[in-house]
């Protein structure tokens, strides 16, 4: 269970608590799905569920299949927790999924995104709208183009790009800390070069699986996850 106390690090331990039953939840989830899959004339086709834990932690998981034969695809995982101050979402992942950056999206940022892109959800709602929509992005640290003296607390300063707009935000304790959201209208100077040339090479999810595949061969010890006849989350023989 998530409570108020907790320190983002120690919510991602309690979420890796969950990951197991999540996962053997979702593979179950996805083998009643195998005839749909099979069928599909157009991909990727996306699937998504709402699942609540024995922790009672709340998540959104979004799975994105690339062909029918269900060995290519992507998942996103969000984690909910409601304090006084609002709502924060974590990313979490599947067991044997790689996942290099995990990132925490503030009350604040969620107040902005509404705001700002203009949408009318609130909660549960609005994050499902924000992932179903910028799942896939482009991110860059500015250690080269904003000083030490202005970093926050002196951590990385952090952009990423979606279809949407830019969160702004920075790297602490190795998570990426979404903290706030601008459309690219609202972009000046530099930012407009910057964030545009960012935007123009979000890729497409058959890219976007090559290049993940790619950097787990490189730097996790994980990368099995996607490859071979007994993958822990093969949904048909399992």
């Amino acid at each position: 269970m998530i409570v108020d106390s907790m320190t983002h690090k120690e919510v991602f331990q309690e979420l890796d608590r969950d990951r197991e039953a999540l996962s053997d939840w979702w593979r179950n989830k996805m083998r009643s799905h195998l005839r749909q899959i099979a069928k599909c004339r157009q991909f990727p086709l996306k699937i998504s569920f709402d699942y609540t834990s024995k922790r009672k932690i709340r998540y959104y998981i979004s799975t994105v299949f690339l062909d029918r034969h269900t060995k290519r695809y992507m998942s996103t995982v969000i984690a909910f927790r409601w304090t006084a101050e609002g709502l924060t979402t974590y990313t979490s992942r599947l067991c044997k999924q790689p996942c290099h950056v995990l990132k925490v999206h503030t009350p604040h940022f969620w107040k902005r995104y509404a705001e700002r892109a203009k949408v009318n959800k609130s909660g549960f709602e609005l994050v499902k709208h924000f992932f179903d929509r910028n799942a896939l992005g482009r991110a860059t640290d500015e250690e080269r183009l904003v000083p030490r003296s202005v970093r926050y607390n002196g951590d990385l300063h952090i952009s990423g790009c979606t279809p949407d707009g830019v969160m702004l935000g920075a790297l602490e304790d190795g998570y990426y800390i979404a903290r706030t959201f601008i459309t690219y209208d609202m972009c000046t100077g530099r930012q407009q070069k910057q964030f545009s040339s960012l935007r123009n090479n979000i890729v497409d999810y058959d890219s976007a699986y090559d290049e993940m595949t790619e950097a787990s061969k490189r730097i996790d010890p994980l990368y099995a996850w996607s490859r071979g006849k007994k993958r822990h989350l093969n949904i048909k023989n399992e």
